[in-house]
């Protein structure tokens, strides 16, 4: 079941793009093998297949089956999509894609879930406009903006939960590329692209952190539930995903028992714009 926030807490006034237009709807595309985005204009920011590569215990996992969709929504500027794969040795790959239309922010995750804790890599390549900017949240990668309006692609992977050699986030034109290594059951690859809404927006990076999740006082860990704080300029969201079994876990003063939640974060604290619970 999903479930949207009041859009009298969303923008009042939505993001425009660089013709004074508001921006058009990020385009999904899912088809048996491939999952493709494209989204921005004039020129495309987001374009071309979506492609993660994992590795479980030196065995390049290959697929089992096609991709499927799991979860559909909409609701005004709000969408929402899911889709799955079925990997070998039993490995599940989960597609997230969200969209928060006035606020300008495309959120887009795999979630690599397993029963049993293994040692991974990851590869995950997607294509980029050159109107795009690209920072890891702590310094930029030196892409200068195109012709249109810019916006932020900013991967929200903790370095401490992946080993020292993984690679740091590709700079290459035309492709994002990030790579990784770590030890556990499940694994969140998320990224977010935010469309600039000022000159301000457009010269200060955004920047983001790793959030704590709790259960029952305890501290969970990165393969049961992550949350994540994105700030640019003077605006904040939030994005939470449980997994494993959902349960009521605690995060920023928010107490959340669903799968996952994409929201705002102000002086009253977070606004959930999108909350999903799985049925029973």
């Amino acid at each position: 079941m999903l479930r949207t926030g009041d859009e009298a807490n969303l923008r009042t006034q939505p993001l425009l793009d660089a013709r004074g237009g508001s921006l058009a709807k990020p385009v999904v595309d899912c088809r048996a093998q491939e999952v493709e985005v494209r989204w921005g204009r004039p020129e495309p920011w987001l374009l071309g297949a979506w492609r993660t590569d994992v590795i479980r215990n030196g065995v390049m996992l290959t697929p089992r089956g096609d991709w499927e969709e799991v979860c559909r929504y909409r609701e005004g500027r709000i969408e929402h999509w899911e889709y799955e794969r079925k990997l070998s040795h039993g490995v599940r790959l989960q597609r997230q894609i969200t969209y928060l239309g006035r606020d300008g922010v495309l959120f887009l995750a795999d979630a690599v879930l397993s029963s049993r804790r293994a040692c991974w890599a990851v590869e995950v390549a997607r294509g980029i406009g050159p109107a795009v900017l690209r920072t890891d949240g702590e310094s930029p990668a030196g892409l200068s903006p195109g012709i249109g309006a810019a916006a932020w692609w900013m991967p929200l992977i903790p370095r401490e939960y992946f080993h020292p050699d993984a690679d740091p986030p590709s700079p290459s034109p035309g492709v994002a590329t990030w790579r990784g290594r770590w030890e556990g059951r499940a694994l969140f690859l998320p990224f977010v692209l935010l469309a600039t809404g000022s000159e301000v927006e457009r010269r200060s990076p955004p920047t983001w952190r790793n959030l704590t999740v709790t259960e029952r006082g305890h501290v969970v860990s990165a393969d049961t539930a992550v949350a994540y704080r994105v700030q640019l300029g003077s605006r904040q969201w939030v994005f939470y995903r449980s997994l494993a079994a959902p349960g009521n876990r605690a995060f920023l003063g928010c107490n959340f028992a669903g799968e996952s939640l994409a929201g705002t974060f102000g002086k009253k604290g977070v606004t959930a714009l999108l909350e999903v619970e799985l049925e029973e």
